[in-house]
């Protein structure tokens, strides 16, 4: 496929970019499973992993970076949510060992015996919420970063929220990990 077949990214609103293909919907029988990519590559091994017939998901956030000639120019550009990761869909039948040989991947993320898949449910809750559009900041969707205790400066999507307490997905330890939190410790993800 050539590259400029591939679909360009602009943003929508402050924390969704159109042009990025919705994430697939699990059929039965697939589960979600963790690539931990090349530092910097997440793009590049997603776009890798789709040509190959893969089923992907990654997560893009416009932001606000410096140019690095002219330091008082600034860009808007798409980074991951969680840099280092993309999250790959597998059927019982669908070869893993592929993946770690694709160009941007370095490992799919598990032990001994092979990849270890996403606990069930937990990466479509990320996906709805992240494809939701929140109204109040800290509605399920909502793009923040923890500025407090343990998981300072981790960047999360809130999945649910009851009174002060929000539930955040997080990627912790090479898995996408649900977190409660109170919702003080939770700022607006910065563009």
């Amino acid at each position: 496929m050539p590259l400029d077949a591939i679909p360009r990214i602009c943003v929508t609103s402050p924390n969704r970019l159109c042009g990025q293909p919705s994430p697939p919907a699990t059929p039965s029988g697939s589960r979600w499973f963790v690539a931990q990519t090349r530092p910097q590559a997440e793009t590049w091994a997603n776009a890798n992993l789709r040509r190959q017939g893969y089923a992907t998901w990654l997560p893009m956030l416009p932001t606000r970076r410096r140019d690095r000639v002219i330091r008082t120019l600034w860009h808007m550009v798409s980074v991951p949510l969680w840099p280092g990761y993309v999250f790959v869909m597998l059927g019982h039948a669908d070869p893993w060992q592929p993946i770690n040989c694709t160009y941007g991947v370095y490992r799919l993320v598990g032990n001994h015996s092979g990849p270890t898949p996403l606990q069930q449910g937990t990466l479509e809750t990320a996906m709805q919420a992240f494809n939701a559009t929140p109204s109040n900041p800290w509605q399920p969707g909502a793009v923040c970063t923890i500025v407090d205790g343990p998981l300072n400066g981790v960047n999360a999507v809130v999945t649910e929220v009851d009174d002060d307490l929000a539930m955040v997905s997080v990627m912790m330890l090479g898995q996408l990990r649900n977190v409660a939190v109170h919702t003080d410790v939770l700022a607006p993800k910065e563009a």
